[in-house]
């Protein structure tokens, strides 16, 4: 994605005091909750944990998420906000049979905004507020059951409720993949240790008095002018960026660009008519500009169009496709660009490349009827990427051989979905035939150069070959491999050699033990 803006208008201040706000409230002014779509309807504002769960109860599945919500209140109103982290430490006292788990794959988890008011005293799965995937940030997987992780970097998350209090109201924590035997599971604001409850940790910056002015949006270009510029006679300004070529200026109203995000200290050293020289401070804090179109909105699938939303509080909506509203529906891919004025006024730009995979085609061939003891070889067609496979009896590779009776599927995963393919196998009893030849000629042609039998439906076979002396020279187990007329590596003489062959066939649908002897003529 590609983010450009332009000019708003930012306030700079001369000085600031720094300032940390640590917020770790217990039951009594706490705010959490967790929500189970096994009980969609019962509010739990006591529960010790603050979890991210996907289980089972009495072999009963459920999903199992988080609310929070923080009191920032005490943050003063004319604050900049620095950094914003959330500690959370593992419940060595949950009542649940795991703690932090990855059984059956990743635990990563998000911390997600919500956008709705919501009550710990009545929240629910059934009525559980709405969020933003805007700025959401992904808790890796965990590396031991009781893992603490302190200092979760929510800056941007506590920025964005700073900046719309209408629409930000805490986190959800919920699992990345919901799936059964995955959890990460906190202590919550109820814990019996108040060390373990949730910490949000908030630094900030006060301003103490208002000098310079500056103007700009997110990276880009800002301009710098002095509130008072009465008796100045002359001013160096120094934009506290040493990677820029133009890092200093002598004009009174500069203008910088500032080309990554950061935080940056702007001085202003001022000389007066009367001789005076006086230095002033400002520092600058650099965001890169949201986006506005959301990572998940870059597929588009066949005969399924796409819709595209841009989530926030923006007005003045400008398409490539001339639309003008806040979402637009795509049906064929392309460069899709779109701006929009933010509630600080900045204009931000987004564009995005809306891709569509080539359709999934499969088959793994007809259904089959075979003879016991016979082999199916599955070898599917397909056409197309897909990124997994499943077969419905658990087989995991691509290609197999079926020897039993029954109904096998193998479905296809890919980016738009899923495709399927289904045949059926039947193993019946089938009449067996079994015979030898009299003669064979290994001198080298591709004439009979192998003295085996023709065979049909046979099974638990051994041969065994003699010469006139009684002397074995051949046997072998295995009906396609045959005597090529050699003992130890040197060819036989022409002439009679005598055989004899145990086996298995079937007779009137049932095994039956035979053996078969008799001779054969060595030709060359």
């Amino acid at each position: 994605m590609l983010v450009f803006v332009v000019v708003g208008l930012f306030i700079g201040f001369v000085s600031y005091s720094q300032d940390t706000l640590i917020l770790q409230p217990g039951p009594l002014n706490g705010k959490d909750a967790d929500i189970r779509d096994d009980y969609p309807y019962n509010p739990s504002p006591t529960s010790p944990d603050f979890i991210a769960n996907a289980w089972t109860v009495g072999g009963i599945p459920f999903i199992q998420r988080s609310l929070i919500e923080f009191d920032l209140s005490a943050l003063p109103a004319n604050s900049i906000l620095i950094s914003a982290t959330l500690s959370l430490y593992a419940n060595i006292f949950t009542g649940h049979f795991q703690h932090h788990s990855s059984l059956s794959g990743s635990n990563r988890c998000y911390l997600k905004k919500i956008t709705e008011p919501w009550s710990d005293l009545t929240v629910c799965w059934s009525n559980q507020p709405q969020t933003t995937n805007l700025h959401m940030v992904i808790i890796p997987e965990s590396i031991s059951p009781l893992q603490d992780y302190p200092d979760i970097d929510v800056t941007q998350l506590i920025q964005d409720i700073l900046d719309d209090p209408s629409a930000g109201f805490g986190f959800l924590f919920q699992l990345e993949t919901e799936e059964l035997y995955r959890s990460m599971i906190f202590a919550s604001s109820d814990n019996s240790d108040p060390d373990l409850y949730p910490k949000l940790t908030i630094v900030y910056e006060v301003e103490q008095s208002t000098q310079i002015v500056s103007q700009g949006c997110y990276i880009g270009n800002y301009s710098f002018q002095l509130a008072d510029t009465a008796q100045v006679q002359s001013v160096i300004w120094s934009f506290g960026d040493p990677g820029s070529s133009a890092n200093q200026s002598t004009l009174l109203n500069p203008s910088h660009t500032f080309d990554i995000a950061g935080t940056y200290v702007v001085t202003v050293t001022v000389t007066y008519h009367s001789g005076q020289i006086q230095e002033y401070q400002t520092t600058v804090i650099i965001n890169e500009g949201p986006d506005l179109i959301e990572p998940s909105q870059l597929l588009l699938c066949e005969n399924n169009p796409l819709s595209i939303s841009i989530p926030g509080s923006y007005s003045n909506y400008i398409w490539s496709n001339g639309q003008s509203a806040p979402g637009i529906t795509i049906d064929s891919p392309g460069m899709y660009s779109v701006t929009a004025t933010a509630s600080n006024g900045c204009v931000i730009s987004d564009s995005v490349l809306i891709t569509s995979p080539a359709p999934l085609f499969l088959s793994i061939g007809y259904d089959s009827m075979l003879c016991i003891g016979e082999t199916l070889q599955v070898k599917p067609l397909i056409t197309g990427q897909y990124d997994s496979l499943v077969w419905n009896d658990g087989w995991d590779n691509i290609n197999r051989n079926i020897i039993n009776t029954g109904e096998y599927t193998l479905k296809l995963f890919y980016s738009c979905g899923e495709v399927s393919d289904t045949i059926n196998v039947d193993f019946g009893d089938c009449e067996s035939e079994i015979w030898f030849p009299n003669c064979f000629t290994p001198n080298g042609d591709v004439a009979n150069p192998y003295f085996l039998p023709k065979y049909k439906n046979i099974t638990d076979y051994e041969m065994v070959v003699y010469n006139r002396w009684g002397q074995l020279i051949f046997t072998t187990h295995d009906l396609d491999n045959g005597w090529d007329g050699t003992y130890k590596g040197s060819e036989c003489a022409v002439g009679v050699y005598f055989y004899m062959a145990t086996f298995t066939l079937n007779r009137d649908l049932h095994p039956v033990r035979q053996m078969d002897k008799g001779s054969v003529t060595l030709l060359r």
